[in-house]
């Protein structure tokens, strides 16, 4: 089997095309919930170094390329529920300890 064919996270689904999914393709797009195709960003290719980061404070995500900083993409008070609903759960099951 091809290495990129084990390297796959989903079935026939696209990072940043399903709920809490997000993604910054090489072509310059952003997908992900509640911000779905904006394209104009940055293209980047092979050697490229990309970062992706979500402040749980203000819930703003932000993305770099080779550790410059990309205006921030957006926040999101839908998955503020959701990292509640994680830290419920961890609570729930001690999984924090």
């Amino acid at each position: 089997m091809h290495e990129r064919e084990r390297s796959v996270v989903s079935v026939g689904l696209w990072s940043g095309t399903t709920n809490a999914s997000y993604a910054y393709y090489s072509n310059g797009t952003i997908l992900g919930h509640n911000f779905y195709g904006s394209t104009g960003f940055p293209k980047f290719g092979h050697g490229y170094i990309i970062g992706c980061g979500l402040n749980l404070t203000t819930m703003i995500a932000i993305y770099t390329i080779n550790g410059r900083l990309l205006y921030p993409i957006w926040s999101n008070k839908q998955l503020q529920a959701q990292v509640d609903e994680l830290e419920e759960l961890m609570n729930k099951f001690n999984l924090d300890e």
